[in-house]
This record gives structure tokens, sequence and C-alpha cells, in this order.
């Protein structure tokens, strides 16, 4: 009796599924092998938080704590601030005391080695020290995550879940350099390892660079499948300013802190903190990051929750109708210059690093770039941070002068969530950490932020395998 055709359809099809049933974990732990080896899930370190190591003589530079293997974020700070008890046993370490020892050296000068004089910038916006790079990913020591372990948890719970199908990573970066360079850096990195997809998870100042990474080309876009934003000041930060115009006040609540720690090994630091300040820590003020963070204009013209920030001068509102005239009333600051009168590289380009996180479509108007992937920005909420700043006007000099700022909640007291989330009011694209600061997904990031970061993921990895990956991918808890 012959066979008709859907009888020798059904027949195959019974073949196929005899075959897929009995070599689907051969098959399919090949497959995922196969597509793990294309993909990766990247986290990108916040504002000092990446490691930098020196290429001529490999010394870790920051941190270079030697042989200090448990030391984590959660060492020296928590929800309280300073972690006095991690501190103090930070201190009595002999590697802590003998970099100490460097930085307090001559007069406060400090050792030509010193962890500040390694790092030091000069006025040009370039590294003092030029062979000092970001630690790669290849290096098998604890500063592949960042300073202090400060990426090592998130990298441990993100590994432990994803690990068999993405390769988890972080990519730490020189934060003291123009975000447009780190771009680069990114986009070289992700194509050398020829990844045709990436999630990008970004703290802070990490998300600037994703944000100018995605806006550099189409092609870096569609190799984005997901973008985490944790507590980015994507719009900047008004904390920026109070930064830049109190930078000599910092010695002050330095010297506080240190005679509140109550640690007699930091005594000859506190004494000697005006010339360690002078010689060695005023170079950083020349980092082209602080300038590059400082508040856009959207910040000061996107309403909020019903709160809009903004800039007084004299009691009145300054209402700025563009990019270009914040810009200019920034660099009427004296920050904003150097000692001969011309502007700081970081303010003369200011504008072109905040257009590069810009992609101009077809109709002439410009989108914000993490707009056009598939991103979730999350944000600290309920902590009190900067959202108005009130100059005036000295009626004997004309010298104008910061007299105070007001704070707003709607933030983790360092980024306002206008900024955090581009002003994005859709709740499908934005989660909060209530009542968590700026730095909690550090110090405690599987309480605050494990539980988010699992339900945003689990759907974008799902979402981005074909049917085959789907049918051979481990249902997550």
């Amino acid at each position: 009796m012959g066979f008709g055709k859907k009888k020798i359809i059904l027949i195959v099809l019974s073949a196929v599924i005899a075959v897929v049933l009995g070599l689907g974990g051969l098959f399919g732990g090949s497959y995922l092998t196969y597509a793990y080896q294309k993909r990766a899930l990247i986290i990108l370190p916040g504002l000092f938080g990446s490691g930098l190591y020196d290429t001529e003589t490999g010394d870790y530079i920051w941190d270079n704590f030697e042989g200090l293997e448990n030391v984590s974020f959660s060492t020296v700070m928590n929800a309280d601030g300073i972690n006095l008890a991690g501190v103090l046993g930070l201190i009595r370490n002999k590697v802590v005391q003998e970099e100490l020892g460097k930085i307090m050296a001559n007069g406060g000068v400090g050792e030509p080695d010193s962890l500040l004089n390694m790092i030091a910038m000069n006025p040009d916006g370039t590294s003092t020290i030029p062979t000092i790079e970001r630690v790669p990913w290849s290096d098998q020591s604890r500063w592949r995550y960042g300073v202090i372990n400060a990426q090592k948890d998130m990298w441990e719970s993100l590994y432990n879940r994803y690990g068999d199908v993405y390769d988890v990573q972080i990519f730490n970066y020189d934060f003291r350099k123009d975000t447009r360079y780190n771009a680069d850096k990114l986009e070289e990195y992700i194509d050398e390892m020829k990844y045709t997809e990436v999630i990008l998870a970004a703290h802070s100042n990490g998300g600037p660079v994703v944000a100018t990474y995605l806006a550099k080309s189409e092609k870096n876009r569609k190799k984005v499948s997901k973008f985490v934003s944790y507590h980015s000041p994507l719009l900047g930060s008004v904390a920026g300013i109070s930064i830049l115009e109190n930078v000599n006040g910092m010695i002050a609540g330095v010297k506080d802190a240190i005679s509140g720690l109550g640690i007699s090994a930091l005594e000859g630091l506190s004494n000697n903190i005006d010339s360690v300040f002078t010689n060695q820590f005023l170079s950083l003020v020349n980092m082209w990051t602080p300038y590059q963070l400082l508040p856009s204009y959207e910040v000061f013209n996107t309403e909020f929750q019903g709160e809009l920030a903004g800039i007084y001068l004299d009691g009145e509102r300054m209402d700025f109708e563009s990019q270009q005239e914040l810009w200019e009333f920034y660099c009427t600051r004296p920050w904003a210059k150097l000692e001969g009168g011309d502007l700081r590289p970081p303010m003369e380009q200011w504008l072109e690093s905040r257009d590069a996180m810009y992609v101009t479509q077809k109709d002439g108007s410009k989108i914000f770039s993490t707009k056009l992937v598939d991103t979730t920005y999350i944000n600290g909420s309920g902590k009190a941070g900067g959202y108005k700043i009130y100059y005036v006007t000295n009626p004997m000099t004309g010298d104008v002068i910061l007299d105070h700022m007001e704070d707003s909640l709607k933030g983790d007291g360092v980024v306002l969530s206008v900024s955090a989330t581009v002003g994005d009011f859709d709740p499908e694209n934005t989660q909060y950490f209530e009542g968590h600061d700026h730095y909690a997904i550090l110090y405690d990031y599987e309480n605050v932020a494990e539980a988010i970061s699992y339900e945003v993921l689990d759907e974008a990895v799902l979402n981005s395998f074909n049917a085959l990956e789907k049918l051979w991918y481990p249902a997550r808890a």
C-alpha cells in the first residue's frame, strides 16, 4: 500500500520531534553556547567607580590597595553615609596606611606615585600620566569589578542568573575623560568582541557614556536589545553646580568628616589637608566629567511630577530659551575658565558633548538616544537633592555669587528623577527605589535593586530570543 503526502509529512514530523526530544539537550546546549559567544550583558560603573591602572608598570592606580581582596563598597559606605566600622578597619590596614603616608608626604605635595598624583589631570583636560588606562575585563584581579569591588555584587547576581546565555562583564572606563572618548572605547570593545546583541546596564555616569554610544550610529542601537539606566544623570545633575561653585569649601567638609571619625591615624591628613587639596586634589578639577554633568536646558524646562527646577538671579527665575543660552550663562562662572581666562576644554565643547547624546531625525528634529532603544529608567526617590539654585549680585563689586540652593525629594539626593528618566512619565519605562539614595545600588544591591533588575531583564532576555532559544532556555524562578 502506498504512502500519501500527508502520511509522509507526519512521518517526517515525527522523526524530527523524536530527534529533538532525544538530542534536545545536546543540540540545545550547543546552540545556546553559540548564542552566548555573540551576546553580552555589560555593566558600566558610575563616576570614580572604574578601576584604572598604569599600562607601563602594570600597577593598579585607582584603587591601588593591593591585598585588600575582601574590600567592598559597603566597607566604606552604607545607608547612614560613611561606614565608620568599615573605615576603621581599612585605616588599620598596613597597605592603606602606606598610601596615606604617600599622600601626606613632602608637606602635602605627596610622593610622585601617590594615588592622587597618579590620577592627576592637566589644565588642557589630558591625563598627567598618559599611560593610565581602564582595567580591562580580561584582567583577572579584583580591579575588573571596579574600584573597591563597587560593581561585584551586581555582576555576581546577574552572572548567576544570565551567565549561561550572556557574557556578563563590567566595562571600566576612564571617568576623568570626555564622555565621547569613553563612548568610542565602548564601541570599539563591542565591535572587537564581535557581539551581535548586548544588554547594557549603567550606574550614574555610565548612563551618559551609553547614551553617547547609542547616538553614534544606528548600527550601535540595533545591537542593544535593552538598556537599564540606574541613577543616571542623563540630562545632568544640579549637584554638579553646587560642587563647582564650592570647590574650595570642600576642604572644610573633608576636615569635618575626618574630625568626626575620631581616628588618630588620620590626624596627619587633617593637619595637611589644605596642602594636599591644593597640590594634589585640585588637579581633578581639570577632569571633563564635572562639567559634562552640569544640568542641561531640559532639566530647567521640563516639569516633573508638579515641580520645575530652576536657576534664580536676585530672586528672579532665569528663563533660558535654548541650550546655547544656558551654556553662555555657565561660561560666565569663574569655574568655567582657566587662569588665563580661556574656557576650559570641557566647557568650550559642552554644547557638542550634550548634542552627542541626541540623534537627528529625518525632519531635522532631535531625540535623546535612549528613547530609540528599549530602555528602563531607574532612580532613587525621596532623598533631598539640588533643585533650585539661587545667585545674588554683590552690590559693591557686581560679582554674581551662589547664595543658596533648595532641595527636592523627587530624586536620589544626587540626580533629580527628571534627569534620570529623561522626563519620561511612562510607568512602563520607569521604576523607583523608594527611599534609597544614589549609592544604595552599590552597598546593598541584593535588597535594593536585584528584584527590579530580574523583573526588567527576564523580560528583555526572553524577548531577544528566537523560538529555538526560548525552547531550551531554562525557566527562571
